[in-house]
């Protein structure tokens, strides 16, 4: 089952699409209306249709300002067809490799725009006493690293088109308190 769901949302319309063509084509083939081979030749050429190649993708988050890079969070690309997303966690570094099924396997070649989202830095922690249950709670304290609008799509402005494996490098702005 958990191989299953490693599938992409693409993936799985790809299959759905095979199945049904499939069914159809047997129903020809039942009739005498199609051949056996070319029936066989119509699955070999959706086969080799459907094995589209992911690149490589890969890259390094900084901000703007000083050029240190973003460590926490994760980058975001989703293609102009919104059927799936593709997402890269940053490292301390800043650095980031983009998957889609897996966590490093690149992505279909096209345009994506981009977005990061989990740019919180763990600053510490507060403890709130529940006087219902009568115990003390835990609760984490974040702060934002990166400008709001870059954890938007369509706020971003942060744009590729993919053609073969590469390296793209985004600069962002800081969080700026009180905006």
């Amino acid at each position: 089952m958990k191989k299953f769901l490693n599938y992409s949302y693409l993936n799985l319309r790809f299959i759905a699409a095979c199945l049904v063509i499939g069914r159809q084509a047997f129903t020809l083939l039942n009739h005498g209306i199609a051949s056996t081979n070319s029936i066989v030749y119509f699955f070999v050429l959706l086969f080799i249709i459907g094995c589209g190649k992911n690149v490589d993708v890969s890259g390094t988050v900084t901000f703007s300002d000083d050029g240190a890079p973003v460590p926490v969070g994760t980058v975001c690309f989703v293609p102009e067809s919104n059927i799936f997303l593709s997402r890269g966690e940053l490292k301390p570094d800043g650095t980031y490799k983009i998957g889609t099924t897996k966590t490093t396997d690149g992505l279909p070649p096209g345009t994506y725009n981009v977005y990061l989202d989990g740019t919180r830095k763990l600053i510490g922690t507060n403890k709130v006493t529940d006087a219902t249950l009568d115990e003390t709670i835990e609760t984490p304290i974040f702060e934002e690293l990166v400008d709001p609008k870059f954890h938007n799509k369509d706020t971003s402005g942060l744009s590729v088109e993919i053609k073969r494996s590469t390296k793209f490098d985004f600069k962002v702005d800081r969080y700026k308190k009180g905006k």
